[in-house]
């Protein structure tokens, strides 16, 4: 084949969910090329360099308090002159990013295949998450493979007219990486409680990061944490702080608590054993609410909407809101309850590259393959 398969990314998410399928094009001798568009720079390198991935391309578009649509200008002025038919074969973008986007209308207008993985995720309201919901229904509409992570997804994605011939249910590449990490893992789960002196108490892991939560919301959210922490001594609370400044304006007023660490952003290898060693976390991550199950920790989901409702119907994880009053009852109610945690392939089983590759390989290579 003399067209590779081009894979681009900007954020640690995707680069986390795209590097087992790197791995595994790489693995079976298959021809590819790696477009990292800089959304998160740092972030992102930071997997890469977990997963040993060396870019092709890397784009540093970002400026300061940059907003998603001055990001979209920027890419669809850049990504022509390297996802071009002459030499693309396909292209493959994970997600709801506005890097994911810009792929997708460039390859769509350079009439070059596009290959979408974890398709097919809704919420149904366009504000909710803002602007990533009308990210991935405009994707799902311009791609010609849909990498559907359930059958839920696969359910979504047939709603909207997508043609079933060109839609894959393979699970979710996250669980591959988690597996690609903790088998490497140079810390357990047990001396990150140690480091923090969770003992036999409760360790609380929270993280926050989205735009629609800005504000009110995010005020919310650590009202609660703060509280929380303040009734319950006996509690360790961990908090990465992200790097948006949004959210580290809102965060000054929770690092005097003795029992909330507030924490630089971690690597991936150092999030992963964190996420096993924590006994609840509340985030308003996507990726975090699939990630819990599979590492057996009840997951509270700071939203009023998900578009992984697998989560909720398995049991590992709740969605509360942002609401003082109610992330307060929940998690007081939910340590009143002895349960045992347990791991869940609520969104995989860690073969998600390989199913992935194997239609990727019938499509740009042309082998016939049967459904598994």
């Amino acid at each position: 084949m003399s067209k590779p398969i081009t894979i681009l990314f900007g954020t640690r998410p995707e680069a986390i969910k795209l590097a087992p399928i790197i791995l595994e094009l790489k693995k079976q001798n298959i021809p590819y090329r790696v477009i990292h568009t800089g959304q998160h720079l740092e972030l992102a390198e930071q997997i890469l360099s977990a997963f040993d991935i060396t870019p092709d391309h890397r784009l540093k578009l970002m400026t300061e308090a940059q907003q998603p649509l001055d990001l979209l200008q920027k890419l669809l002025s850049t990504l022509p002159d390297l996802i071009a038919p002459d030499h693309t074969g396909l292209l493959i973008v994970q997600g709801d990013t506005t890097s994911a986007l810009a792929g997708a209308l460039t390859a769509h207008h350079q009439k070059v295949k596009v290959a979408h993985l974890e398709a097919g995720l809704r919420s149904y309201d366009r504000m909710q998450p803002f602007p990533e919901e009308s990210n991935r229904t405009l994707i799902s509409h311009l791609a010609d493979l849909h990498f559907a992570p359930t059958a839920g997804a696969r359910h979504n994605l047939l709603a909207e007219n997508i043609d079933p011939d060109t839609i894959h249910v393979t699970g979710n590449s996250v669980v591959d990486a988690l597996h690609f990490i903790l088998d490497q893992a140079f810390v357990t789960p047990g001396e990150i409680r140690q480091k923090y002196d969770a003992g036999e108490g409760k360790l609380i892991l929270l993280t926050t990061h989205r735009r629609e939560n800005f504000g009110k919301p995010l005020e919310e959210i650590f009202g609660a944490i703060r509280d929380i922490a303040e009734e319950h001594p006996e509690y360790t609370i961990l908090l990465p702080s992200h790097p948006n400044p949004n959210v580290q304006q809102a965060v000054k007023a929770l690092r005097q608590i003795p029992n909330i660490h507030v924490i630089d952003p971690l690597t991936y290898e150092e999030f992963v054993p964190l996420m096993a060693a924590a006994d609840l976390i509340l985030t308003d991550s996507g990726g975090i609410q699939e990630e819990a199950p599979a590492l057996g920790t009840p997951v509270f989901v700071l939203r009023n909407k998900t578009e992984r409702p697998e989560l909720l119907d398995s049991g590992a994880g709740k969605l509360i809101g942002t609401n003082k009053a109610r992330i307060i009852e929940e998690v007081t109610s939910h340590f009143r309850r002895h349960q045992a945690n347990e791991r869940l392939e609520v969104f995989g089983d860690g073969h998600t590259a390989e199913r992935v590759v194997r239609v990727l390989k019938a499509e740009v290579l042309g082998i016939k393959i049967t459904q598994p």
